[in-house]
């Protein structure tokens, strides 16, 4: 495991990503079979390195999966490893939305009628991404939801349209998973919602 991680901070910017994406691929199931002292152990040194991923000229879906994986086991056991890295593994999950978020927004200035509620499909990859990001914030809801809603109410008054509707898409996932996650704070985020709807700019 630690070769593993290793290789992920060794990998150079522009060559070798297939060996990264291996290698990425073998860490998630790795991960599920590791004791509890070892994946306390382990999360410091791969939440960052994965984090760290995203900066590089690479496919983020191959990331994004292998810290679903881990996540999911995280979140299951150790929760307290997580705890120092969460709000930079929040603040990046939330960058990492949809980009057609940007395109709403287009089509919300316009005033269409028929505006995008999901997705560009025609980009496959950036779809999976997509996804498995919602996944993500699926996971890390479970266990720290005071947290996970504190950002996307913070998001919901935020000035740029993009970030809203971002907002949006994790909050319409959330209360619409088979355990609702935010359940207990669903005042706090109907709140929020009044309040974009009660503005006279609601971009």
């Amino acid at each position: 495991m630690d070769e593993s991680i290793d290789s992920l901070s060794e990998t150079p910017d522009t060559s070798d990503t297939l060996v990264c994406e291996t290698v990425l691929g073998a860490l998630g199931p790795m991960f599920t079979l590791l004791p509890a002292d070892k994946v306390a152990e382990q999360v410091p040194r791969l939440v960052p390195a994965l984090l760290a991923l995203y900066r590089r000229n690479m496919d983020p879906h191959p990331v994004t999966q292998c810290l679903a994986a881990v996540l999911l086991v995280v979140i299951s056991g150790t929760k307290t490893s997580l705890e120092p890295h969460l709000d930079n593994l929040l603040n990046v999950m939330f960058d990492l939305v949809s980009e057609c978020a940007g395109q709403l927004l287009v089509e919300v200035e316009r005033q269409r009628p028929q505006v995008c509620t999901s997705p560009d499909y025609a980009q496959p990859l950036t779809v999976k991404n997509h996804y498995e990001v919602l996944r993500c914030f699926d996971r890390i809801a479970l266990h720290f939801t005071d947290r996970v809603v504190e950002l996307l109410v913070q998001q919901l008054k935020n000035n740029n349209g993009r970030e809203r509707i971002k907002a949006l898409f994790v909050i319409t996932h959330l209360v619409n998973s088979s355990e609702n996650r935010v359940n207990s704070r669903l005042t706090d985020l109907v709140a929020g919602l009044r309040g974009m709807l009660g503005e006279h700019d609601c971009r």
